[in-house]
């Protein structure tokens, strides 16, 4: 008897430690910031890995003092990595199109979800 009570906990155990599942985010993982409404940098800021704006346009993006040497996207001191915005050169406004999408997509299937249950 001792012996499945201890494999009963062992597996309990292991279920809980898996945690949630993930949330797929495509190719909204990208980024480590997307945003649609823009954004501000007002101190000291360092963002690890691409930013993006979508569908707004660069100037949505302040306090970063951009460095306009590329067509598709730009770069900063504050940003390790390459900041997007729409109103780049192609291919940028789709990728971004794309990867906003993806970014809700998440959120339609937890609404979705939602809605389902209270019926």
């Amino acid at each position: 008897m001792l012996f499945q009570s201890v494999t009963l906990s062992v597996l309990l155990a292991s279920a809980s430690a898996l945690g949630p599942a993930s949330v797929d985010l495509g190719t909204a993982e990208n980024y480590a910031i997307l945003t649609k409404s823009g954004i501000s940098s007002t101190g000291v800021t360092s963002v690890v890995g691409d930013l993006g704006v979508s569908p707004i346009n660069e100037a949505a993006i302040t306090g970063f003092d951009l460095i306009h040497d590329e067509t598709t996207h730009s770069t900063s001191a504050l940003v390790t990595g390459n900041v997007f915005a729409a109103d780049r050169a192609s291919p940028t406004p789709s990728v971004l199109t794309t990867a906003v999408s993806d970014m809700q997509r998440p959120r339609s299937v937890m609404l979705s979800s939602f809605e389902g249950r209270r019926k």
